[in-house]
């Protein structure tokens, strides 16, 4: 059947895309730390280099982004292949692109009023300016402290923890993009089909 063998195919583009997205994030990485290498103190920048944290973090992050993609290109283009598969089938569609339609709309709406909120409570200032202290070796943090797995250092427990926190923000802001942006492609697709099929009508 037509539409399994179009499913297959788009499942093949997604991969193609999603192979040269890693690919282009890694070389933006390069880039990036490149830059650093000329910009930055020799210091800062082997502070940031050196850091296993940093390092798991950014891999991590670029195989994140690369799933990302690869699932939001084959949704969408699944999502096409479905509108063309109710208007082949069905004898009156109508009514099924209208719920569709309406129903992409609802999560893209919440959706973009949970980034908006995300947006407001973003950490990234406060976990730049705490790796700048970590960087400088404030005084007042190389002391040891009691913490969940035993003593460790203060400058590392707030290092690990902002970096912590930086992670769960990208990946809930991150998702929460994919959600928004999908379907408010799903709903512009509905919207379309429905105007042409009512003209038709």
């Amino acid at each position: 059947m037509w539409y399994e063998e179009e499913l297959t195919e788009n499942t093949y583009f997604a991969i193609k895309k999603a192979v040269t997205h890693f690919f282009t994030i890694t070389i933006a990485i390069l880039f990036l730390a490149f830059l650093g290498y000329i910009v930055l103190p020799e210091k800062s920048f082997n502070a940031i280099i050196q850091n296993k944290i940093v390092q798991i973090l950014i891999l991590l992050g670029t195989i994140f982004s690369s799933i990302t993609e690869y699932k939001s290109i084959k949704r969408a283009l699944n999502q096409v292949s479905f509108i063309r598969k109710t208007l082949s089938e069905k004898a009156n569609p109508l009514p099924t692109l209208k719920y569709n339609a309406l129903h992409a709309q609802i999560i893209s709406d919440v959706a973009l009023k949970k980034l908006d909120l995300l947006k407001s409570f973003s950490p990234i200032p406060f976990v730049i300016y705490g790796f700048g202290i970590y960087v400088d070796k404030k005084a007042i943090l190389n002391k040891s402290i009691n913490f969940i797995i035993g003593n460790a250092m203060l400058n590392e427990v707030l290092m690990y923890s902002g970096f912590t926190f930086l992670a769960i923000y990208i990946l809930l802001i991150t998702r929460t993009y994919q959600i928004y942006k999908s379907k408010s492609f799903d709903y512009y697709w509905y919207q379309v089909e429905i105007i042409k099929y009512e003209e038709k009508s």
